[in-house]
């Protein structure tokens, strides 16, 4: 489900957080939505860029678009240091039940 948390406002500010929209929060939520997949995330994100483009006027369209839409590809590619995209919720229960019975049976 998708909640309207973290909207931008008049000036493609985020109504939530006051960071330049698409925020640090959207863009883990959007994330979350769609599982990481951020080919799924970029087509997403791409439906905002006419309203983005009339809100953000004085910016070039590319500059719109890097803004919008050019941090999905930077999430792909970010640095490992980072860490990996987030697993699916399913593998997180999966590790930790794994951690939990091997933790159970070392007690036993």
């Amino acid at each position: 489900m998708f909640d309207a948390t973290h909207v931008f406002g008049a000036v493609l500010k985020c109504l939530d957080c006051a960071e330049a929209w698409p925020c640090p929060g959207y863009q883990d939520l959007v994330c979350s939505v769609f599982d990481d997949d951020m080919d799924l995330v970029a087509e997403f994100m791409r439906f905002f860029l006419p309203d983005a483009n009339r809100v953000l006027g004085g910016l070039s369209q590319g500059a719109v678009q890097e803004r919008v839409v050019g941090w999905c590809e930077k999430r792909r590619l970010r640095p490992a240091a980072l860490g990996p995209p987030r697993p699916p919720a399913g593998a997180l229960l999966t590790a930790r039940s794994s951690r939990s019975l091997v933790a159970a049976k070392g007690a036993a």
